[in-house]
């Protein structure tokens, strides 16, 4: 199984590996590895769901409708900052 490495300052894709968990809160998008608890795999299901919350910002949605919207099909909780905050990091930085 393969899984992206990112440079941490940078954003930029650099090796194929998985990436390490340093935070107690997990990003939007990943979840914990079950193989091993301290690594984060990305999650393609809400990464298509968020691509999709940025669909419906650029079509003049609130974030905060977003944010319910994607919370209801996620299962986890998100304010409209927060997915703000998401999509920059997701979209714009290229996560």
């Amino acid at each position: 199984m393969e899984f992206l490495y990112y440079h941490l300052k940078t954003m930029t894709e650099k090796i194929k590996i998985a990436r390490r968990k340093n935070a107690r809160v997990i990003p939007y998008g990943y979840e914990v590895s079950e193989e091993d608890p301290d690594f984060l795999i990305q999650n393609e299901e809400h990464m298509e769901l968020i691509k999709k919350a940025k669909k419906f910002i650029e079509n003049n949605c609130s974030y905060r409708e977003t944010a319910e919207w994607l919370s209801h099909h996620t299962g986890r909780k998100l304010t409209g900052m927060g997915l703000r905050e998401v999509l920059k990091r997701v979209i714009h930085k290229g996560w």
